[in-house]
Parts: structure tokens; C-alpha cells; sequence
């Protein structure tokens, strides 16, 4: 990866962490106090146990980054992980645009029922080359552009997969489409007050995938082109000191 590259990269996804960070730290803070282990919340007197999830979400990193250094090469590989798993990756022309019309993004996209989930198979029937069975329930499944996708984008939506999978909080359906409109929460104070201490907390754990499938992101954009330079230097004068 060339270093313009990432540098965008940098610049945009930690952008993007600053900003999640900073709604989350000068807008929610004041209703939780918290230890280094646990989160203690003032309403209710609930107890909420974190310290568990966070060794869970670190090796949620470390497997995510792992597959994706194995298939570096081949990215395409890394669908055929997923795959493994018993997960559908669905190619889609067009996806962004389809997807909006089923009210979902491109990635990996958690289980849906009802009318979300009759809209999503109905749309994927209609566009798709693979057929999944039509109805008011679906299993979680990546749908992508057909087209070849930027390795990283693949490990960004893999984090999210594997944390799922690994029964991290911030995946309900609730909390996921209030964390599609949390920007919208900074205009409408009157939408901010209506929110519950639990709604409050289950947007943190949405937020803190997030910054973690970001922070992961810009991490193995750094480890491979590091390893690059040395791979490079190795080559040309037979040794990576400096």
C-alpha cells in the first residue's frame, strides 16, 4: 500500500473515531460512573459487567486481523472463510443503491425479520444471482458490490461479523438503527431526553465496536505497509536495519 494511501486511510477512519468518541464522551458520560472493570449506572441501580466483553472484543481483534493477514493476497479468500462458517456473502451490481431501497447498508448485515427481512430477500432475489428463500426472517449475511473490494473495507465488516458472532453487545436491532441516526440525536434535543439509560449504554457498546473495528483497521494498514518497507529494503540490500 502506497503511503498517500494510507494516509487517506488514516485520516478518514480516525476522523471518524474522534467523532464517535466525542458524542459518546460530552454527551453521555454524565450518566455513568466507571471503574476500570465495571460500569455502575445510577438509575435503577443496574449493574453492568464490561470486563469479560473488552477481553472478548481484543480477541475478536486478534482473529479478525489474523484472517486477514492470511489472505492478504487473495482477499477473495476471505469470503470463502465466511462462507465456511456458514455465513452467505451476497454479490449484488449495484449494491448501495438496492440495499437503501431494503433500508440496509453494504457489509455484513445482522439478522432481519418482519418487513426489514421481506424487503431484504425480495430485493436480493430480484438483483441477485444467488437466491435466498423469501420471508419475514433472515440469518446475518454480507452483501457487496460485485466488484473487487479493498481489502481493509473486507476486514472492517469481518470485525464486525466476528463480533457478532462472539455475542458482543451493540448488534440488537434497536441499538443499530438508533446508532444509524445518532448524529441526528446532536439537532434534536428533544430525541436525546427520550432516550433511556439502557438505550443510553447499549449506543456506548455500538460506539465502542465502532472505534474498534476502526482502530483495528488503521492498525493493520500500518502493520502491512511497515511490513512492505521491510520486505522491500530486505530485497534491495539484504538487510531491514536501519
Amino acid at each position: 500500500m502506497s503511503n498517500p494511501t494510507l494516509k487517506i486511510i488514516n485520516a478518514i477512519l480516525t476522523f471518524q473515531k474522534k467523532v464517535l468518541t466525542w458524542y459518546y464522551d460530552f454527551k453521555y458520560a454524565k450518566y455513568t460512573k466507571q471503574s476500570s472493570s465495571k460500569t455502575y449506572v445510577t438509575a435503577g441501580e443496574t449493574l453492568y459487567l464490561n470486563a469479560q466483553e473488552k477481553l472478548d472484543a481484543k480477541e475478536v481483534i486478534e482473529n479478525a486481523k489474523s484472517v486477514f493477514k492470511e489472505n492478504l493476497d487473495e482477499p477473495e479468500k476471505i469470503f470463502d472463510y465466511i462462507k465456511s462458517q456458514g455465513t452467505p456473502v451476497i454479490k449484488l451490481q449495484k449494491a448501495p443503491t438496492i440495499l437503501w431501497f431494503a433500508g440496509q447498508e453494504e457489509g455484513f448485515i445482522p439478522p432481519q425479520k418482519n418487513l426489514k427481512a421481506l424487503a431484504l430477500t425480495f430485493f436480493i432475489n430480484i438483483f441477485s444471482k444467488e437466491k435466498i428463500a423469501i420471508g419475514l426472517q433472515t440469518q446475518g449475511m454480507f452483501v457487496f458490490r460485485d466488484t473487487v473490494l479493498s481489502p481493509y473495507l473486507l476486514a472492517y465488516h469481518l470485525y464486525h461479523w466476528m463480533a457478532y458472532s462472539k455475542n458482543l453487545s451493540g448488534y440488537d436491532e434497536r441499538t443499530l438503527k438508533q446508532f444509524k441516526n445518532i448524529f441526528a440525536f446532536e439537532q434534536d434535543i428533544m430525541a436525546r431526553k427520550q432516550l433511556s439509560i439502557e438505550e443510553i449504554l447499549s449506543l456506548r457498546e455500538a460506539i465502542a465496536r465502532e472505534v474498534e473495528a476502526i482502530d483495528m483497521v488503521v492498525a493493520l494498514a500500518k502493520e502491512v505497509s511497515g511490513a512492505k518497507k521491510a520486505s522491500d529494503k530486505l530485497k534491495k540490500d539484504g538487510d531491514i536495519s536501519i
